[in-house]
């Protein structure tokens, strides 16, 4: 059993991540700011007839990481995968010294 996290599962990319390795099998651990505000990511992943299990974490605050961690480490002894939507959707190229 491969279990993964995925940050940023409430929307765009992240959505698409964490459904797409729900349907290959792994535990998925989607991260989102606001479990409220996840009403899309699960219609998706029950569309999909898979499961998504959410963490409520905010990457960009450090207490919230910390506590959704606690929330992750209650529910789970293995980590395989972690998924960062946020950072993979932020990254900028900078130009090289070279031009």
């Amino acid at each position: 059993m491969t279990i993964s996290v995925v940050t940023g599962a409430n929307s765009g990319i992240g959505r698409a991540i964490a459904i797409h390795l729900a349907a290959q099998g792994h535990v998925v651990y989607g991260t989102v700011r606001n479990v409220d505000k996840a009403g899309k990511l699960l219609a998706m992943a029950a569309d999909s007839r898979v499961e998504v299990n959410l963490v409520e974490m905010d990457v960009a605050d450090d207490a919230s990481v910390g506590d959704g961690f606690i929330t992750l480490r209650s529910s789970t002894t293995i980590l395989w995968c972690c998924a960062s939507a946020p950072w993979l959707t932020s990254r900028q190229s900078t130009p090289s010294a070279a031009g």
